[in-house]
């Protein structure tokens, strides 16, 4: 006797698939049986053969295996909902799904590195992850007693906040219960920063601290800002410091910063050129003057120029050049006329 599954009802005979990938045809003895029924049959010459040609036979059994295999073979890529940053100089970004568990994982410094190389952190839980990344970064000296523990993300990115203000509670309490004394801080950052930020590699806070110090007149390079430790910043920079302690005035400085910085977060742009001058402002001896005169406002338009050029920070690993120096100067003096005008 001979086992299979009906796959076909036909007046007289059912069309069966045997477990050897055969599709036999068989005299139809029992009306009642329907197709996915397993039945038995007595083998005989005329069944014996192959209904149809191998490969539809094969065809037909990888359609079957379809339903079992493409599940197991599907990407279990998910795209992160959210990203949390951890900085307390090993600097991870972290990115998250709904459940909070982790989908995408990026260290931001060689630190960071040296501690995930080889983890396994997929599906793991973000509360979870970030107990054992810092009691990890503990045992390799990154993390002391009294240390600070920044946690960042962007303040548009969907339940952002609620996720940083959980994050911060399960580590007072893990710090408590260690004796730590880690002082755990929570800020979020508006979203415009995110592109300069991920061009660099620096979480939010790292960037806009970046900032600040360059303002401040603090002079690092990108490769340098990513091993120095915000507490560190905090302390040679006053206000960095305030940022970190008072995470409300954070939107406030960030305004600040790109008014004085205006390229600081649009993406990566080449030197200003010549294709698209300023006019120059007139004057009553030289309004009907071309623009192209080679001195028409000695004191104008050349500074815009230098500053727009040094300003832009795709060429350097530094971040923009503070413009105070030419926003100062608000007049200038024709030299034909003495006649004092505004600088545009």
């Amino acid at each position: 006797m001979h086992r299979g599954i009906i796959m076909e009802v036909q007046s007289r005979h059912w069309i069966v698939l045997t477990p050897e990938g055969d599709f036999i045809k068989v005299p139809r003895t029992n009306p009642s049986l329907v197709v996915g029924e397993e039945i038995t049959f007595q083998a005989t010459k005329r069944n014996r053969r192959r209904l149809v040609p191998a490969f539809v036979s094969v065809a037909a059994a990888a359609v079957l295996g379809m339903f079992f295999i493409l599940p197991q073979m599907a990407p279990d890529r998910v795209d992160a909902q959210t990203y949390i940053y951890v900085d307390v100089n090993p600097s991870v970004e972290i990115g998250i799904d709904e459940e909070r568990n982790i989908v995408e994982l990026h260290p931001l410094n060689k630190a960071a590195k040296q501690l995930l190389d080889g983890e396994e952190w997929k599906k793991e839980s973000l509360n979870q992850f970030v107990i054992d990344f810092l009691g990890k970064a503990k045992q390799h000296g990154y993390v002391q007693q009294k240390d600070q523990v920044v946690l960042s993300g962007y303040k548009e990115e969907k339940n952002s906040e609620e996720t940083l203000d959980h994050l911060k509670t399960i580590l007072d309490n893990k710090s408590k219960q260690e004796n730590l004394q880690l002082e755990v801080r929570s800020l979020v950052v508006p979203k415009k920063v995110k592109s300069k930020a991920s061009q660099f590699g620096l979480s939010p806070v790292k960037y806009t601290a970046w900032l600040i110090a360059k303002k401040e007149g603090k002079q690092l390079e990108a490769e340098e800002m990513e091993e120095t430790p915000l507490t560190e910043l905090a302390l040679e920079v006053p206000p960095v410091s305030e940022m970190l302690n008072k995470p409300e005035v954070l939107p406030e400085l960030v305004d600040i910063i790109e008014k004085e910085h205006p390229k600081a977060t649009e993406p990566k742009q080449e030197p200003r050129t010549t294709d698209e001058p300023k006019p120059p402002a007139t004057t009553p001896n030289n309004q009907d003057e071309p623009t192209q005169e080679p001195q028409p406002e000695p004191n104008n338009e050349q500074p815009e120029q230098d500053h727009s050029g040094t300003g832009d920070t795709g060429g350097t690993n530094q971040p923009p050049t503070d413009n105070n120096t030419n926003t100062e100067t608000s007049q200038s003096t024709d030299t034909n006329t003495g006649s004092t005008q505004k600088t545009p």
